[in-house]
């Protein structure tokens, strides 16, 4: 059975990080992904998991669960680049996805 640490290992790899890398990006101690590995950690704050989730491009529901489908990298590049969009930026990529079947977009 896969668990959280294989998830965000493997997570990592996919998006070309190191989990210790993540971890000092993310100011988090460096004993975590041992502990995590080793089972002494039982529980994980909400706000560690939300900051892991964020910064892979995740849902907190895959790291935990592992019930959702990964995104690839491109489409997380992509996922990226909207949110870092302006919201005029946003309502341009809606239009032209409009003709792929998407709704129009409300101001």
């Amino acid at each position: 059975m896969e668990t959280f640490y294989d998830r965000l290992v493997d997570t990592c790899r996919i998006r070309g990080y190191t989990p210790s890398g993540l971890c000092t990006r993310l100011g988090i101690r460096k004993s975590f992904l041992s502990d995590l590995k080793s089972g002494r950690i039982q529980s994980i704050r909400t706000d560690t998991v939300c900051e892991l989730a964020r910064a892979l491009n995740v849902t907190t529901d895959f790291l935990l669960m592992g019930e959702e489908t990964r995104l690839t990298l491109e489409e997380s590049e992509l996922v990226s680049c909207y949110r870092h969009a302006t919201p005029k930026e946003r309502r341009l990529v809606a239009f032209i996805l409009q003709d792929y079947g998407m709704p129009t977009p409300k101001d």
